[in-house]
């Protein structure tokens, strides 16, 4: 996770819920500065916490979307993406609250967008959220972004892209999840070229075991 500025507002996270579920969280809270990162805080909280209690995704997005829907506190939103990995299987369980589609990356270099549909971002309005599922074969792995990555611009204002970013996930195809972020971060940087950083970047990668 790469900020901005001081502060970000992105969020990520991976915990183990029992002895053979993992818990993946990444989220963009709307707005930059001091209070997004408040807000960061706030629905990084609410969502671990009742993920702890949920066994589906969908209901978790749900009811972590009611708390801040009943509260109007603030004005703020934050997509966010969230899924639970059976390890022994690869079975995933996920839930887009109007977040960006990870990528899920083959052994041979395959590289596409999981399916995620509807989901209002979380504090938005009430709304119905729902689960989809993939199994992640031995070997597969799953790149999870916030779209600082896609849209970051060098210095002719153009931006890197989901076609250059898909590329780059093909080509590291096989490669550990440490290697991996490092790989597309460093064909970010390359792309930039030192042009100012307009918004966070976070990154997670996980791979199934063979």
């Amino acid at each position: 996770m790469i900020s901005a500025r001081q502060v970000g507002g992105d969020f990520f996270n991976y915990f183990l819920i029992d002895d053979e579920h993992l818990g993946l969280v990444i989220g963009d809270v709307s707005g930059k500065g001091t209070p997004s990162a408040l807000f960061m805080a706030v629905t990084h909280m609410h969502v671990e916490t009742v993920a702890f209690r949920s066994a589906a995704p969908a209901a978790c997005m749900k009811e972590v979307n009611r708390i801040f829907v009943t509260d109007k506190a603030t004005f703020m939103y934050a997509t966010c993406f969230y899924g639970i990995l059976h390890t022994p299987t690869g079975e995933l369980m996920y839930c887009c609250a109007g977040h960006n589609p990870p990528y899920r990356i083959s052994t041979e270099g395959e590289v596409t967008a999981l399916e995620c549909e509807g989901g209002l971002p979380l504090g938005s309005f009430p709304g119905e959220y729902t689960s989809g599922s993939v199994r992640l074969a031995p070997g597969e792995s799953l790149y999870l972004s916030t779209d600082g990555v896609s849209e970051a611009n060098n210095a002719a204002l153009e931006e890197f892209g989901d076609e250059s970013l898909m590329a780059v996930l093909k080509g590291a195809a096989g490669l550990s999840p440490r290697a991996l972020i490092d790989e597309v971060n460093g064909q970010l940087k390359a792309f930039c070229a030192g042009a100012p950083q307009s918004d966070d970047i976070t990154m997670v990668a996980v791979r199934v075991g063979k």
